[in-house]
């Protein structure tokens, strides 16, 4: 399955806001592919509702992205994330966010 940009606009405004700075902070970290995120922060698939694909996993990179959701949430007041993290070649986890989530510009 192949999906583009898919944003549900009766997302809470908080949770569509906090997605976006998150997904802006990961943008500039090389390896980061994708962000796909549950439509709400209540939502969970193991445990998490952002997914975070990187084209390889290591512990740099992974603590890159849970200080970026930290920071994220500090700046616009919201809580919230829960990112998982997993490499692109972990199909069966991306398929599962992309059946439920709204993909996010990375």
């Amino acid at each position: 399955m192949v999906v583009g940009v898919y944003l549900d606009l009766k997302t809470d405004p908080d949770w569509f806001k906090l997605i976006g700075e998150y997904a802006s902070k990961l943008k500039r970290m090389s390896g980061v592919l994708k962000v796909i995120a549950l439509r709400n922060p209540e939502e969970r698939i193991y445990e998490s509702n952002v997914l975070v694909v990187v084209s390889k996993l290591n512990m740099p990179l992974r603590r890159k992205i849970v200080e970026a959701a930290s920071k994220a949430e500090e700046e616009l007041g919201v809580e919230g994330l829960s990112p998982l993290i997993c490499s692109e070649k972990e199909k069966t986890i991306i398929e599962s966010f992309q059946e439920e989530g709204t993909q996010v510009p990375a």
